[in-house]
């Protein structure tokens, strides 16, 4: 289904099932209730929460990524890899994308006209899923779904927009660390991170830099020397319009020159 006629979202056009509640600690997630973008912007955490949301639901269905956000289990039982799905409740829509490499995707409330659930079809397989994987078993409310609809990229008319396709942020690997290819430095990342030596006849090998990924998701700029707590660059890991943590938000910000100020006095002394 387009999105590019999609409305501002309103609720589910037809009553959804509430996902059962589990007396377990832990597994549902307290969701805050934000009446309008200009109250969550101000607020980092919230802000933070539905900048994952929103990360997350821009994949497709049946995704494989490596990447949890904080609210998910962090237990080394729930770590590596890790397959997005949907609950019974919720479907994948693309969002209006102009550029064909790309496929681009939000979620929305299931309705009476939509077909049925192509992977997960019960709660009951949505509570093991979301155990298997480490979500909380309310990942994907309705609740989550009008939040994140909030923040997505809309036109003045209030239609859904394409989301802005530079600069990009790649998906941090957790546990571990990896090199960027340098060959897309120039057409992914923030200027900041296009200045760095690259690897030329006539540059030393020691000289040498290259963009790294943490597992926290900042990027760092290093040496070429040692390589050897690296993984293989980037290979599988997937690229979002927004960034994956605020650690990587942080370090993306652009460069500042602080200057200091002088009071100088007459005769040109400084007071």
């Amino acid at each position: 289904m387009s999105g590019c006629c999609t409305p501002p979202y309103t609720g589910p056009a037809t009553p959804s099932p509430e996902p059962p509640h589990s007396a377990s600690p832990g597994v549902q997630l307290a969701t805050p209730i934000m009446l309008t973008q200009t109250e969550v912007d101000p607020n980092p955490t919230v802000k933070r929460f539905q900048q994952d949301l929103l990360i997350l639901t821009g994949f497709n269905d049946n995704s494989i990524l490596h990447w949890r956000p904080v609210w998910f289990s962090q237990n080394s039982s729930t770590s590596g890899m890790w397959t997005l799905h949907n609950p019974p409740n919720i479907v994948t829509e693309r969002l209006p994308n102009n550029c064909k490499e790309a496929q681009l995707f939000t979620r929305r409330m299931r309705q009476i006209r939509d077909p049925p659930p192509q992977y997960i079809k019960s709660w009951d397989h949505w509570k093991r899923y979301c155990d298997l994987c480490g979500a909380p078993h309310n990942f994907l409310c309705e609740k989550h779904v009008w939040l994140m609809r909030m923040g997505l990229p809309r036109s003045p008319d209030g239609f859904l927009c394409t989301p802005p396709q530079y600069p990009l942020y790649p998906e941090p690997s957790c546990p571990g660390r990896y090199v960027i290819a340098p060959s897309i430095y120039s057409t992914h990342l923030h200027r900041k991170f296009q200045r760095i030596v690259s690897a030329s006849p006539y540059v030393d090998q020691d000289h040498v830099e290259c963009v790294v990924v943490e597992a926290t998701g900042e990027l760092t700029i290093e040496s070429h020397e040692d390589r050897s707590s690296y993984h293989n660059p980037g290979k599988g890991h997937r690229w979002s319009y927004l960034p994956w943590t605020t650690e990587m938000e942080k370090s993306c910000r652009p460069l500042t020159i602080k200057l200091r100020l002088w009071n100088v006095g007459k005769g040109g002394k400084t007071k």
